[in-house]
């Protein structure tokens, strides 16, 4: 499943390189996508090689296809899809996903006319509880949607502009403003359910998760210690935006160009056993765009970790990506790095190569680094994708699509019920489906679901 968990990063890799290279910002950016996938099982560890040799045929087996669009200022998103079993297109699944980031709904003709709502504010608790009772890795693949993140914590960060707003040189962060930020994160740690129900599946699947969420929970902690109880500066030189303690150390800096940003955070001793702190920059030049990012949740130097069997790091991460086109479709070649290390997340280094053409085509791979041999590619994704006009206008009403039947918040109750509505009707329709997958392929997907405790579950 970690691995899964790395194939999944990388098209979400793939979808974020499209995007960033679109049009005007007030447009829908809609494109036709027609794609295969290969998985090289040959690749994975023997006690793994016959489950992912499964997958593998599965996905040879698939061809993905349909269409998404995406309205930046409305947040919207429209995607029309097909699972297409290329033995036999007939026997095809359709779904659509739309909505905005935290109201998402599912259709599809197996499910009659019933819609699925998939609401973000619950996913966290969701996917918590999937590791909990079926040791479903769900929190690991559910941090992938960035929006998962960016609500928990957008309490804390709403608590911090209402005080300050946008940093300027020359502005103070006074004291006064400081403490009551400290207090209402505080308050936001402890009381904010979807800020506590991201702690808890964040940490839950770690042997001892206390540590993590110790370190998370004394964020105020450390906004106190680093400013020492005093008013903070915002200055600027040289293009250098640079926000000071009273000791006159740089806990922030950012720079921008026309053609560039970069920012860092770089905190002294906290108080706490880590101490984190990262680096983003971004520029435009000949090749394309490029993005870096590196983050770090290290032990403080004086902290001595045998006292508590603490690891040396909660968290280091690794992302580079090279070659971005300003437009697309384009003639281009887009390289990307990403290495994860620490405590907190699986680990694991991959690179991906992408290549676009001018006519939509792409060619995607991910590859395992293998010291100074050359990189093994382990997953593959070849296809188009082409832009296209859409029909109307992209927005949703919230209200609208959180009256449908909640998945995140079922009960056994209405879990039967669901199934009664709409059982057979799902089973009629998965018939063909079913039908075309190969042997080795049901095989894996039956272990899947007995390590995992679910099949029992299901045959009860």
């Amino acid at each position: 499943m970690k691995r899964i968990t790395s194939l999944i990063t990388a098209l979400v890799l793939l979808l974020s390189i499209l995007s960033a290279a679109h049009a005007e910002e007030d447009e829908v950016l809609s494109y036709d996508f027609q794609l295969r996938f290969h998985l090289r099982a040959e690749e994975y560890p023997a006690h793994d090689r016959s489950r992912a040799q499964g997958y593998a045929d599965l996905l040879d087996l698939l061809e993905f296809r349909g269409n998404l669009a995406w309205c930046p200022p409305t947040q919207s998103m429209d995607l029309h899809a097909e699972l297409v079993p290329v033995s036999n297109p007939s026997a095809a699944i359709s779904f659509r996903l739309y909505g905005v980031p935290d109201y998402m709904c599912l259709t599809t003709p197996l499910l009659k006319s019933e819609t699925i709502f998939l609401h973000n504010y619950a996913l966290m608790e969701f996917a918590a509880k999937a590791w909990q009772t079926f040791r479903l890795p769900l929190p690991y693949l559910v941090l992938l949607d960035p929006y998962v993140t960016i609500g928990a914590f957008r309490p804390l960060v709403k608590r911090w502009n209402a005080q300050f707003g946008p940093l300027t040189a020359g502005k103070n962060l006074s004291t006064k403003k400081l403490s009551k930020v400290e207090e209402a994160w505080r308050k936001d740690l402890e009381n904010e359910y979807r800020l506590t129900s991201w702690i808890s599946a964040f940490t839950s699947p770690l042997p001892n998760g206390s540590i993590v969420e110790r370190e998370i929970l004394a964020l105020p902690d450390i906004l106190h210690t680093v400013s020492s109880g005093k008013r903070l500066t915002v200055s600027e030189s040289e293009g250098v935006l640079t926000v000071s303690n009273r000791k006159h150390q740089v806990l922030f800096s950012q720079k921008e160009t026309e053609s560039s940003y970069s920012c860092s955070l770089t905190l002294p001793e906290t108080g706490t056993d880590y101490i984190p702190s990262f680096e983003y920059s971004a520029e435009t030049g000949g090749t394309g765009r490029s993005v870096t990012l590196r983050a770090a949740w290290d032990l403080a130097d004086d902290v001595d970790p045998d006292l508590e069997s603490l690891p040396d790091s909660l968290l280091r991460l690794f992302l580079r990506l090279e070659g971005i086109p300003s437009a697309f479709p384009a003639d281009a070649a887009v390289h990307a790095a990403i290495r994860i290390e620490g405590y907190a997340l699986p680990n694991c280094e991959y690179t991906l190569d992408l290549s676009t053409s001018s006519d939509g085509s792409i060619v995607l791979s991910l590859s395992r680094p293998m010291g100074d041999l050359p990189s093994v590619p382990v997953f593959s994704c070849t296809g188009s994708v082409v832009p296209s006009a859409y029909d109307g206008i992209l927005s949703f009403d919230t209200s609208e699509l959180s009256g449908n039947f909640n998945i995140f918040s079922v009960n056994d109750q209405s879990l039967y019920d669901f199934v009664h509505r709409n059982g057979w009707t799902l089973f009629d329709g998965l018939l063909n489906f079913l039908y075309e997958l190969p042997a080795s392929s049901c095989q894996s997907i039956m272990d899947e679901l007995e390590n995992h405790g679910i099949l029992e579950l299901i045959l009860k």
